[in-house]
């Protein structure tokens, strides 16, 4: 009896123990796929939307999107940094419709997972009614 509850507690703790592993497996997924920025700085031309800035992004790169009234303009790109704490730039042209429209340009910047998943990502609201009314005076 006394092997019987040996054995059952031995097979027990082998299945616990395999469980946290493939826990832990996971989590350092969801650790290793990041993307931070900082020093960011958006100047507005006639023509475009400039944003520079520094990234450390898993992999060196990172993604961004603009959207506007929930309707996404262009296509994702992708932005490649050289080292930890990269300088980027990202140019972004001014269509008509962006500025007919009162809602705010959104840039969205991000990294993706492994699995094409969204991650990390950072929402700049860009006014461009506002911006355009300043230049005017």
């Amino acid at each position: 009896m006394k092997k019987k509850i040996i054995l059952l507690f031995s097979v027990l703790l082998i299945l616990v123990g395999c469980g946290r592993e493939a826990e832990e497996e996971q989590q350092v997924e969801q650790v290793t796929t990041y993307a931070k920025f900082q020093s960011l700085d958006i100047q507005i031309d006639k023509n475009q939307i400039i944003i520079t800035g520094e990234a450390d992004a898993s992999d060196n790169k990172f993604y961004y999107s603009v959207v506007q009234a929930e309707k996404e303009i262009g296509r994702e790109k992708e932005v490649r940094v050289d080292k930890t704490w990269g300088k980027f730039i990202i140019e972004i042209p001014i269509m008509k419709e962006m500025i007919n429209l009162d809602e705010v340009v959104i840039v969205n910047l991000y990294t993706r997972s492994s699995e094409g998943e969204i991650i990390n990502p950072n929402y700049v609201p860009i006014d461009l009614q506002l911006e355009m009314s300043e230049e005017s005076e």
